[in-house]
């Protein structure tokens, strides 16, 4: 999927599942492996990885976008002063841990995982478990980085409901016409693995704007790509023109996914979130 993409697996066959201990296992890795970044998926249906039935994370040599996003928010927790918090300035929902100490970054994440696996607000749609079981989850993410170690958390939440039979915080159906498998790890950091079929469609979207002419009824579900593509070409566009509007258009569409699988919208609700786990304000 990217440069040096590895999967770390588990010697022993056990569910996918991340606890306390899974942050210290991640800083294992780095401290070995300096140069590569690791994480894991949330252990859900739909949002997890396609492999929920053996333990396992996966990293590698690339530097993702989600990494090199800023802080929104600063935070600290009065508990940990060595540690550095932060909401990130990004698309879904995310906050980053920052430190030296290892077992402080452990346990401020946990403080953060154990705060949002039990977190339920009905009016935004967050509902961390009912009778078909546990909805909410983390993705955790680490770096190793001349400031210590960067843990960076996303907020996962996998229920569904009649409007949004796939998942309220997933792709929503305007969408899938791009994407409409799992939002995982990979993707909630920035870089989206798009499916195959695309290169051709769109390549065939994109002679539609160049010679000025309506869909084929085989592509008429891309009417929403197309027409947002064209505003974004000159009146008469060439081939290069098209193709370049359709990959704005592309990264456009990837960050309204982003947008939908966020469970707060804004970087207010998620200090909000924060605030209510013992964290203030620096």
């Amino acid at each position: 999927y990217f440069y040096q993409h590895g999967i770390a697996v588990n010697c022993k066959h056990t569910p996918m599942h991340v606890d306390s201990a899974t942050f210290n296992r991640l800083m294992d890795f780095v401290d070995q492996f300096p140069h590569y970044f690791i994480g894991c998926n949330a252990a859900l249906p739909l949002i997890g990885g396609s492999v929920l039935a053996h333990d396992h994370y996966q990293g590698g040599g690339e530097t993702l976008p989600l990494q090199t996003a800023k802080i929104a928010i600063a935070l600290k927790h009065e508990k940990y002063p060595d540690v550095e918090v932060g909401v990130c300035d990004w698309f879904g929902t995310a906050v980053r841990v920052t430190g030296k100490n290892r077992d402080s970054v452990a346990a401020v994440s946990e403080i953060i995982r154990k705060g949002w696996v039990e977190y339920g607000d009905r009016e935004r749609g967050i509902i961390p478990y009912d009778e078909n079981g546990i909805h909410s989850a983390i993705s955790p993410t680490v770096v190793k980085a001349e400031r210590g170690y960067e843990m960076t958390i996303i907020l996962r939440n996998n229920i569904t409901s009649e409007q949004y039979p796939d998942g309220v915080f997933h792709a929503h159906p305007e969408f899938h016409v791009i994407k409409k498998e799992s939002i995982g790890l990979i993707e909630a950091q920035g870089l989206f693995i798009l499916p195959g079929r695309l290169e051709k469609q769109l390549k065939e979207v994109e002679e539609c704007l160049v010679n000025g002419c309506g869909l084929p009824k085989e592509l008429s579900e891309f009417s929403m790509i197309c027409e947002e593509t064209r505003e974004r070409c000159p009146e008469h566009p060439t081939a290069e023109q098209a193709s370049e509007a359709m990959r704005e258009e592309l990264a456009s569409v990837c960050e309204r996914i982003l947008q939908n699988t966020a469970v707060f919208k804004t970087h207010r609700e998620t200090e909000e979130f924060m605030k209510g786990l013992g964290f203030e304000n620096v």
